[in-house]
């Protein structure tokens, strides 16, 4: 089963974030404790004063047509801008989203599925892959099931809460190594041996 059939969401931490953001408007929570929740549920500052980013975490770069909804349902209630970005690594940000609204925006993306969870901070992020997996007439093994077992395994481990930095791993199917490995700190490459 694809990544993106499979619920990654978890209300009860959302609805903790949301605890601490009212904490935080109201001055009972510090901005460096408040910046760390924010970091872990994949949600930066930006620039622009009052605004934030949220990185939305695609496995494999897979999703679900209910999940792409979602994402714009999220972009049309809650930012103050019309377009998402797809990254290098198979995540989907949204920008000008107001710091009061990111609850209710990571509400919307759980609903189908989804999680912003460790899309930030020192942690393992997004694991991407081929785009071709699943179809590649080369590849060795199908890595979507690859992905999914490791996401299941680092997301929300508690080893993986305060790394030294950021890290991010990739797969690929076939040697020709679509998914970039050279780019990434781990790369995970299927190989037949004999």
């Amino acid at each position: 089963m694809s990544q993106a059939c499979r619920s990654l969401a978890d209300t009860g931490e959302i609805e903790h974030y949301a605890a601490g953001l009212t904490r935080f408007l109201a001055g009972e929570m510090d901005a460096e404790r408040f910046t760390a929740l924010r970091l872990q549920m994949g949600i930066y500052g930006q620039r622009q004063a009052g605004v934030n980013m949220v990185r939305v975490k695609l496995p494999g770069g897979n999703f679900t047509r209910t999940q792409l909804t979602a994402i714009g349902d999220a972009l049309e209630k809650f930012s103050q801008q019309n377009h998402v970005h797809v990254t290098t690594r198979q995540d989907i940000q949204m920008h000008f989203v107001p710091l009061e609204k990111t609850p209710e925006v990571l509400r919307t993306l759980a609903a189908s599925g989804l999680t912003s969870r460790e899309a930030c901070g020192n942690t393992l992020r997004n694991m991407t892959s081929c785009a071709f997996a699943g179809v590649c007439v080369a590849e060795q093994t199908d890595v979507n099931t690859h992905i999914d077992a490791a996401v299941r395994h680092f997301l929300r481990n508690p080893l993986n809460q305060q790394l030294p930095r950021k890290m991010k791993f990739s797969f690929s199917g076939c040697e020709q190594d679509c998914a970039q490995g050279m780019i990434h700190d781990v790369a995970v490459i299927a190989r037949y041996q004999k």
